[in-house]
């Protein structure tokens, strides 16, 4: 179920005017960085690649709690079908 207080902001200003307006103990930050489809040499097989990067951010200060970034890169193992 999703929060009727629930935003999308595009940047980091309107991250902070949403912070300030609404007055939440909690934040968390959700985005994708990149991503491609990668094809291998056959081009029968394909991967895709993908960067993202969360934080949870403290409502009241607006400084992060903890934050992390996540990779996922295509790996064609010798033999595959």
């Amino acid at each position: 179920m999703l929060d009727e207080n629930a935003a999308i902001v595009q940047d980091d200003n309107q991250l902070e005017t949403f912070r300030k307006q609404n007055h939440v103990d909690l934040i968390l930050e959700f985005h994708t960085e990149a991503w491609r489809t990668y094809y291998f040499l056959d081009f029968k097989h394909y991967d895709v690649w993908y960067y993202a990067k969360a934080r949870l951010i403290d409502g009241r200060t607006g400084s992060a709690i903890r934050q992390a970034k996540c990779a996922h890169k295509p790996d064609k193992t010798v033999g595959m079908v």
